[in-house]
């Protein structure tokens, strides 16, 4: 009966489990494989879907910016997808894709906005939402990259230190991507109402202060000498040090 059904339903075999009732541990353990099957199955293919359609529209001629946002949001996709399936370097690269992709259509959109009239609201709305988008990249793609096998307290012959809890012992990919992320709004644009420079500059000032914040804590939960209050390797740079952010 089960196999009748699953082919009046149409679904592939290894994802039909039977159970007795009550279940036994032999299978529980099957479903539990085979929804793990499912999610890596169906995942893989959101991700290969969300990674063509980035590069459609990064292919495209258009100028506009919803070629941008469609490239960006279709690398994000990818990256949550391959996350969920436990590719964090997969993700990382995806994550960070996105991110350069942003920031270089930050950069261009900086650049339009200063030829257009001071006055108008559309740039400083459309300023504030990729900074909001930014930020987000910027927080998963530096928290994946602090937390790639560089070494820290795993060494290759010590196993049970491997994994997720990891600490990271050269985090020079992570600062190089947040340097980026801050470098692209560190400043007010110039083109924005000058009669109210001084509040865009207070408003502006406030959100790189909290990227700044926002990345001391994660640098410092995940280098050895971070929480701990150790000291960095000897001859590290000081952008190695939480305190210095």
């Amino acid at each position: 009966r089960a196999s009748a059904a699953r082919r009046r339903a149409g679904i592939d075999a290894p994802f039909l489990v039977t159970l007795p009732l009550p279940p036994t541990p032999d299978a529980l353990a099957r479903l539990a494989a085979a929804c793990a099957r499912a999610n890596e199955e169906r995942c893989a293919a959101e991700e290969r879907s969300a990674v063509t359609e980035a590069a459609a529209a990064g292919a495209s001629t258009s100028t506009s910016d919803d070629a941008s946002r469609t490239a960006v949001f279709a690398r994000y996709r990818a990256a949550t997808f391959a996350e969920l399936r436990g590719d964090v370097p997969g993700a990382l690269a995806h994550y960070a894709s996105a991110h350069d992709a942003l920031l270089v259509s930050h950069v261009a959109a900086e650049k339009s906005g200063e030829e257009h009239e001071r006055s108008s609201a559309a740039p400083a709305r459309d300023r504030a939402r990729r900074a909001a988008v930014a930020e987000l990249l910027s927080r998963k793609a530096t928290s994946l990259a602090l937390r790639q096998p560089t070494g820290g307290s795993a060494r290759d012959g010590d196993a049970n230190a491997r994994g997720a809890d990891m600490m990271c012992d050269d985090p020079h990919a992570a600062i190089a991507r947040f340097t980026r992320h801050v470098r692209a709004f560190e400043r007010a644009p110039a083109w924005r109402d000058p009669s109210s420079v001084s509040a865009n500059n207070v408003a502006n000032n406030a959100y790189v202060a909290a990227q700044f914040e926002t990345f001391a804590d994660a640098l410092a939960s995940r280098v050895p000498w971070g929480l701990a209050g150790g000291e960095p390797p000897r001859g590290a740079p000081r952008e190695w040090c939480p305190g210095f952010y």
